[in-house]
């Protein structure tokens, strides 16, 4: 569309003030938050996925299915995220216990 590349589009930090967008996607964070990134950047579209199903096969496409499906989402991702935070650390032990073979 009509973008002007001249202009950098600003973000205000945590401190307050102004930086530019490129600054934030760079920042870098603490190891200790990777898997809580990435068990969130799993859970998320899964929970999405299964509450879009959930709702479709119950209720079809009637007026308001969007709002339920939003609210489904967002009971179920907290349970499910937690449940993969105490999960994940014993499919590990398991998982580091079987032989594989290249």
């Amino acid at each position: 569309m009509f973008y002007n590349q001249n202009i950098i589009p600003f973000f205000i930090n945590d401190s307050g003030n102004l930086c530019p967008i490129e600054m934030i996607l760079t920042m870098r964070l603490s190891i200790r938050f990777r898997k809580f990134i990435n068990t969130a950047l799993i859970i998320g579209p899964m929970t999405m996925i299964m509450a879009f199903v959930g709702v479709m096969r119950n209720y079809g496409l009637n007026s308001g299915w969007t709002l339920k499906c939003l609210t489904t989402w967002l009971t179920m991702f907290p349970i499910a995220y937690v449940a993969a935070l105490m999960i994940i650390p014993i499919a590990n032990k398991v998982t580091s216990k079987i032989e594989f073979v290249e």
